[in-house]
């Protein structure tokens, strides 16, 4: 009993940590005071890892650290060639760090207790975060987008919570309890919650991904479809003048082509950094621009971050991105293959370099837990 204990508050612990992992971003940014000491705990972690792997060879994480250690060499590239070369390493960290130990983390944790009992903590966990984040709200500005969702602001609270609603629908499709359809919907109503459009897209287009792929899931699409059907009917009047005078009101004008002044700050200032980092690109093709020197030497900063890759490293840097995204997709099962896309889609409209961690995570364990022979031992 004791031992069943024990597992279960490591367990959760390790889903803790995995959250506040992503969430943060690593730990730079908290010792950017003490330059040298931070790069001097960066490169002793780095070799740490590199001799471990070399003691244990075969390891199934050991292309994990080879990709990043071949981007690792591109961002370095991009440092020197910063003008903020400590912001430089941040993003650094973020991506590189971060991505490493929340990829070997979650593997072990899986890898030993099992695909279930993780993400049922880590739902756990985003909950708790998610009950906080209201109380937050509560005091400082519930309905108020510039007040911060509590941890991080409403873009990543956005990402992470539309995370936990694809987790807790994958686990409702597998096991039908009605618990995690009710996750599904509030983690979903988390995401609407911070009128960020990225999220809610990316979210509702992986949600038909997992229904249309899967047999029970198409059954609810159809159910689904015709709830949404009648309730839009009944308060179609409602519903509609609640719509135009949201955020996402954006959306529709963007698709009938009547993007409007009120605009400009989300979606006319993308076209705009589309249009300008693009430029840049095709000026500065080999090595980019520099890591973090978009605010020196672009008219906008990017809102995405597959092109900042083009845009401050350049274009060898950002095929090999594009192509080792792709490889993780083919090698990943529906599951993961899910996630990826969702992050790659939130990335799509917002974020920096720093952030790539959600997409190379899920992308990492999705080929891990397929083709390793982690899942093999895995207690699944």
């Amino acid at each position: 009993m004791m031992l069943i204990e024990r597992d279960s508050v490591l367990v959760f612990l390790g889903a803790f940590f995995f959250y506040v992992l992503m969430a943060f971003g690593g730990f730079f940014s908290f010792l950017s005071q003490y330059v040298f000491f931070s790069l001097s705990v960066l490169l002793i972690f780095f070799a740490s890892v590199f001799f471990y792997l070399l003691k244990s060879r075969g390891s199934e994480f050991g292309f994990v650290f080879y990709v990043l250690l071949v981007f690792s060499v591109f961002l370095l590239i991009g440092t020197i060639r910063s003008y903020e070369p400590v912001y430089a390493l941040e993003k650094f960290d973020a991506f590189i760090v971060v991505t490493l130990i929340a990829s070997i983390l979650s593997g072990k944790l899986i890898s030993n207790y099992g695909q279930y009992r993780f993400w049922h903590y880590y739902l756990f966990v985003s909950l708790a975060i998610l009950a906080m984040t209201v109380l937050f709200k509560l005091k400082f500005g519930l309905m108020d987008r510039d007040v911060r969702f509590f941890l991080n602001g409403p873009i990543v609270f956005g990402w992470l919570m539309g995370f936990a609603a694809l987790v807790s629908y994958v686990n409702f499709l597998r096991r039908q309890k009605l618990h995690l359809l009710l996750a599904t919907a509030l983690f979903s109503l988390a995401v609407v919650w911070t009128a960020s459009k990225g999220p809610l897209v990316a979210l509702a287009f992986v949600f038909l991904y997992f229904s249309v792929t899967h047999r029970i899931g198409r059954r609810y699409l159809l159910l689904g479809g015709f709830l949404a059907i009648g309730v839009a009917a009944v308060f179609f009047d409602v519903l509609w003048t609640a719509f135009l005078d949201s955020r996402f009101s954006g959306v529709y004008r963007l698709a009938q082509a009547d993007v409007t002044q009120s605009d400009w700050g989300s979606i006319g200032i993308r076209q705009a950094m589309l249009f300008d980092s693009l430029a840049k690109v095709l000026e500065f093709p080999l090595l980019g621009i520099g890591l973090g020197n978009y605010q020196y030497d672009v008219l906008f900063y990017p809102h995405n971050e597959h092109l900042e890759v083009f845009l401050e490293l350049g274009v060898f840097a950002g095929f090999f991105h594009v192509l080792v995204v792709m490889w993780m997709l083919v090698k990943s099962n529906v599951e993961y293959r899910g996630y990826i896309l969702f992050f790659v889609l939130c990335t799509s409209f917002s974020g920096d370099i720093g952030y790539l961690r959600f997409v190379y995570v899920f992308g990492f364990l999705g080929v891990i837990l397929r083709t390793s022979y982690v899942m093999k031992n895995c207690k699944c």
